[in-house]
């Protein structure tokens, strides 16, 4: 659609405003001639500035873009290689008889295992984003209480918190507050946002973060709140930290590995359930994100699975 405009634009708009004139000149063989000639080739004039105008608009996001994907491509082949580099070190030690001790060999398949793990996740990671951006992720909602959704991506997360040392803090309403869900592509979201929170917060030393579940200002709204006490997240930047592979500058300058993928699949999958995700940040304040999605209809009722 934009190539077609810019086609118009720039190619056939010109074309018929000279045709125009060639018409005129034939037509109109007296002094008012002028007058029109001068008005068409101002239109003209700003007909071929509007062109540049979009065109370089357009070559310059285009520009950008590739940019982008060329940093995306750079970024996800270290990351790539990185557990590829270490399965393969202890495949080689295993194969060459390195491991000494059945407990050498043990952990030399415990790292193994992990990395694959982790290989995994992260290619899983880029098949569901190229799901989402073609369209075809398809997502099976039902009835799910948000309590429960944020309990299931806490467990998860527990071994990787307590490691960081960060301190987790949850406030849950105590009226159940139920949201139409998938629970898959949520737990992703919920993952990618305590993830990042507890990286923020770990970077500072003892962090803390704090899980809230609570009724929006409207009682047909439910809020699910992540917050870090971290550095925060410069106001420049705000905008673009939903942007497909970006990475602001503090991620950037403490090395924390990632594709900048894990904010633009939040917002999307937080979309595809008619919600929306906020964002609110303060220098040295720490960052909270904020969850609102629609909540589930009176008379609806969801499953009563405990927290965790």
């Amino acid at each position: 659609m934009r190539k077609t405009v810019l086609t118009i634009t720039i190619y056939f708009l010109p074309t018929a405003v000279l045709s125009s004139v060639g018409i005129l000149i034939l037509v109109f063989q007296r002094a008012g001639f002028d007058i029109v000639f001068g008005v068409l080739v101002l239109i003209f004039s700003i007909t071929v500035l509007s062109g540049g105008i979009v065109l370089q608009g357009t070559l310059s996001a285009q520009a950008r873009r590739a940019r982008l994907q060329t940093d995306f491509v750079a970024k996800v082949s270290h990351e790539l290689r990185t557990p590829l580099a270490s399965i393969r070190m202890f495949v080689d030690t295993l194969k060459a008889g390195g491991a000494e001790s059945e407990e050498e060999a043990k952990m030399c398949l415990d790292v193994i295992s992990t990395e694959t793990s982790r290989l995994t996740s992260m290619i899983e990671r880029l098949l569901s984003w190229g799901r989402m951006e073609a369209g075809r992720r398809v997502y099976d909602k039902r009835p799910e209480l948000a309590a429960t959704l944020v309990g299931e991506a806490l467990a998860q997360l527990e071994t990787q918190l307590k490691s960081s040392d960060v301190e987790v803090e949850v406030d849950i309403q105590d009226e159940p507050l139920g949201v139409l869900a998938d629970r898959d592509a949520m737990d992703e979201t919920l993952l990618n946002l305590l993830s990042n929170a507890g990286t923020s917060g770990a970077e500072e030393g003892q962090g803390a973060v704090t899980v809230r579940v609570r009724k929006g200002k409207s009682p047909k709204r439910v809020l699910i709140e992540v917050q870090d006490d971290g550095p925060g997240i410069p106001r420049k930047e705000q905008r673009q930290v939903f942007e497909r592979f970006y990475r602001g500058t503090l991620a950037l300058n403490a090395q924390v590995k990632g594709s900048g993928l894990g904010l633009a699949m939040a917002r999307h999958v937080v979309r595809a359930h008619k919600g929306r995700i906020r964002l609110r940040s303060e220098r040295d304040e720490g960052t909270r994100f904020t969850i609102d999605l629609p909540a589930l209809p009176k008379g609806v009722s969801t499953m009563e699975v405990p927290p965790g």
